[in-house]
């Protein structure tokens, strides 16, 4: 019954106050919106289960090399095997080739397009504990085998079959042709399915790739990751100790291959969340919490104020009989009320926020693409709104349900605005608005910093309008080095003769990932470079001017370095000093060795200055390349230089590929400017958004600031009697002055009157003498009260009859009055009322 009444009463209340009611539903429907849009992203991608069979029990499993300081790298299958037959603590363990060796060329659509795959073992679904959508997976049987199936992804059924909207189960048994060979449909897996990453489009069984025999040969061909499913109560460091054992055998087993490689062994959610995207996310939802606080402060100093109007009509009602506890719960009624309208507001806000906040996230944030408003969401709006409500109604309730009844009474009337504590309750809420401000523009003020040196960072070469593209030849046709070599020499040849293209060349600009070797120059024992990582690109005679690469020392490229001349090499300057300081490296000797493998001794001819191989936030390494025409493989990387925007050249420069083989799949071209903000897409979505709630948490304490100035200056006007604005007009600073020092009053205007030169001693004599009249005027009134009068107090200017009522008053009590003189200011632009 309470309840109810309180609901109605406290609708009526706010009802009389649309314009409080107005600021903070909107102040609080920006903070909540802020937090549910930043929650939306952060359940995606950190809290929402994983869609496998218990997924706490899965672990990725990769290679570790301590001495290059690899936490992780990509192994073998005959290493897989061994962890296979030797481990104790998983029920099974699947493995899958890495994305770059996995993509395929779909040739049965016009024009061919190339798929990301992912061929896979045969173990593996069942592993993960998935189940497809339609039809089944193919067996372990028929991965040893090479039967050519395939797994459709969800997104693909929808775009090359239509999906549900025609009969789904009719895609099974169809044959689509990949790389020119028939592969039988045999299923399709659920949206959610997007192993290992949601680029994956189709899944092939690791029998069907033409390499398999040489894989399962080879200790040196790291190519794979594994995926395991832990035993029933293995915790994870049992299963580290476990595989440690394993690696240990193995290093003594195979020393020339394995000796000092551990196993990395971690859980599933952590290899597709990083760290530093977890702490990125757990930042900016941080930040928002910040946020929401700050609205918090904002809005308890609001209720305060308009809590401290009220006063009377909360004294009225304690002394009808309405207990401390009953004007609690009636003030957080009100404040549940008002909590759960910003809440309703900021829901939609946020529905309309998601979606503007997906188009920004980095392309590889995992998951992110399923953060949008659901049941969740509403719970938790719910509970933010509940938590938001105690924050900015708790405390003031409290502060104004424990006033005296009878000292508010007497007191004044009902307009009564709180006594000094109020005052000092709001500064306090106002310092901490502006010290949560500081921190989050501190923070972002940080971030952005650090983002403008990393913009500021030299690449090493001229990324200004230059093109790159990465083609995938077809196979059977360009298995063969001869027709791949072929292939790039005509296809640089027809881009270099396009109208506004000022060069082409081949070769790549940026790798995530080092090639597993070593590199040791000849005369040099022990100097190997095993401990650090370094770089290897493959590029065209060209490459070098083309991208705008310094050429420090020797030459580059010509034609002359073919397959039938002797092996060559160009390295950077990082790698002249690594090998050969104070030394002339040209005509030095090293070769690239794979562990138990040797190789070719490549002779120094120049030494080219030092390029970040990734990106701005990567490294300088030593890095060394090597003339295309030397070696063929189907993976091509052209870069071509333009005169204006690459992109209008894109259509040109895919006919001319075309023109040369009809055969080759579809490819994008992107200017190394995207390649860049791809690259720094985290760190500037971070600093975006940080930098959006800083000046949200700055124009907050602005609010607040001015909230608590105007409340200042009205309730020194109320007590003194005076309108509701500043009356010097001639220094508008007045205003400012009293709502910092609120117990001056009028007189603690200063006056910068040029035309009296009187001007300052006159307010200074004003401000004393005013001084005086008040501690005289409340003395005479707390008389008057002692006596039993009922005189209220007047104006000070009306001052014959505050005098005589004073008379009256010193009779009564045997004391005697002093009248007080109002007081002209000498200059006429000085209008201060006595």
């Amino acid at each position: 019954m309470f309840l109810l009444q309180d609901l109605r009463f406290a609708l009526r209340t706010l009802g009389r106050s649309p314009a409080f009611v107005a600021v903070v539903v909107l102040l609080l429907a920006l903070g909540i919106a802020a937090n549910t849009a930043i929650f939306s992203v952060v359940e995606a991608v950190l809290l929402r289960p994983l869609p496998y069979r218990d997924p706490g029990r899965l672990c990725m499993l990769f290679k570790a090399v301590s001495a290059r300081h690899l936490d992780w790298d990509w192994t073998s299958y005959p290493t897989i095997r061994d962890w296979q037959r030797q481990n104790h603590s998983f029920d099974d363990i699947a493995f899958v080739l890495r994305p770059e060796g996995s993509l395929v060329t779909l040739t049965s659509g016009e024009p061919p397009e190339t798929l990301q795959a992912s061929k896979v073992s045969g173990n593996l679904f069942a592993v993960l504990g998935v189940q497809p959508m339609l039809g089944r997976t193919f067996s372990p049987s028929e991965t040893e085998h090479g039967a050519l199936l395939v797994v459709l992804s969800y997104r693909l059924w929808q775009q090359r079959f239509g999906g549900a909207s025609h009969d789904p189960g009719n895609v099974l048994g169809k044959v689509l042709e990949i790389d020119h060979a028939p592969a039988t449909i045999v299923g399709v897996m659920p949206d959610s399915f997007r192993f290992p990453d949601r680029e994956t489009q189709l899944w092939l069984p690791i029998a069907a790739d033409s390499r398999w025999p040489s894989f399962q040969k080879f200790r040196v061909a790291d190519a794979f990751s594994a995926v395991g499913r832990l035993k029933s109560g293995v915790e994870m460091g049992q299963a580290r100790a476990d595989m440690g054992g394993i690696a240990g055998r193995l290093a003594q087993q195979y020393p020339a291959t394995d000796a000092g490689l551990g196993i990395r062994v971690m859980p599933l959610a952590d290899q597709l969340t990083p760290p530093h995207t977890r702490r990125a996310l757990w930042t900016l939802f941080g930040a928002v919490g910040c946020l929401l606080a700050m609205t918090c402060l904002n809005v308890a100093g609001l209720v305060l104020t308009r809590g401290s109007a009220r006063q009377r009509e909360l004294a009225v009602r304690t002394a009808l009989g309405a207990g401390r506890g009953r004007l609690v719960a009636q003030l957080l009624t009100e404040s549940l009320i008002l909590s759960f309208a910003g809440g309703g507001l900021g829901l939609l806000l946020a529905g309309a926020a998601v979606p503007a906040l997906l188009a920004v996230a980095p392309a590889k944030l995992p998951r992110v693409d399923e953060a949008g408003v659901d049941l969740g969401l509403f719970a938790f709006v719910a509970m933010v709104s509940a938590v938001s409500a105690l924050l900015f109604g708790l405390a003031p309730a409290f502060r104004l349900a424990q006033r005296d009844p009878q000292e508010v009474l007497r007191g004044g009337g009902r307009g009564s605005s709180g006594g000094p504590g109020d005052s000092r309750g709001r500064g306090v809420l106002v310092a901490a608005e502006f010290a949560v401000a500081l921190v989050l523009l501190a923070g972002s003020g940080l971030l952005m910093r650090s983002f403008l040196h990393i913009r500021a960072v030299k690449l090493g070469f001229d990324p200004t309008h230059v093109a790159t593209m990465d083609l995938h030849l077809p196979s059977p046709a360009y298995d063969g080095e001869e027709a791949a070599r072929s292939f790039v020499g005509q296809a640089i040849q027809r881009i270099a003769s396009l109208p506004g293209v000022t060069g082409a060349a081949a070769g790549g600009l940026f790798s995530e990932h080092q090639p597993n070797t070593a590199i040791v120059p000849e005369g040099q024992r022990g100097v190997a470079v095993a401990p650090e990582t370094h770089g290897r690109q493959y590029v065209s005679a060209n490459y070098f001017r083309v991208l705008g690469i310094p050429l420090y020392r020797g030459r580059g490229f010509t034609a002359a370095d073919n397959l039938h001349a002797r092996p060559v090499a160009v390295i950077n300057r990082a790698m002249a000093r690594r090998f050969w300081p104070n030394q002339d490296p040209l005509g030095r000797r090293f070769k690239q060795v794979l562990p138990g493998l040797d190789g070719d001794w490549l002779t120094v001819v120049g030494v080219v200055g030092d390029v970040l191989l990734n990106g701005r936030e990567s490294r300088v390494v030593p890095m060394f390349y090597r003339p295309r025409s030397q070696i063929g493989f189907a993976e091509v990387s052209l870069v071509a230089r333009t005169a204006a925007d690459p992109l209008s050249l894109a259509a040109a420069i895919r006919r001319e590929v075309r023109a040369l083989d009809p055969s080759v799949p579809h490819f994008e071209i992107f200017t190394v400017d995207e390649r860049l903000e791809t690259m720094e897409s985290a760190r500037r979505f971070e600093t975006k958004l940080l930098s959006i709630f800083a000046g949200l948490a700055l124009l907050l304490a602005t609010i607040g600031i001015y909230g608590l100035l105007h409340y200042r200056g009205n309730r020194a006007d109320a007590r003194d009697g005076y309108p509701h604005r500043a009356r010097s007009t001639a220094d508008p600073r007045g205003a400012l002055d009293l709502g910092a020092r609120p117990g001056v009053g009028r007189a603690g205007h200063r006056s910068r009157c040029r035309d009296c030169a009187a001007g300052d001693a006159a307010v200074a004599e004003l401000a004393l003498r005013r001084r005086r009249y008040r501690s005289m005027d409340v003395y005479w009134r707390r008389v008057a009260v002692a006596a039993g009068g009922r005189n209220r107090q007047q104006p000070a200017g009306a001052a014959g009859g505050r005098n005589r009522s004073a008379h009256r008053v010193a009779r009564r009590v045997g004391g005697t009055a002093m009248p007080i003189k109002p007081i002209k200011p000498p200059c006429a632009r000085l209008s201060f009322s006595p």
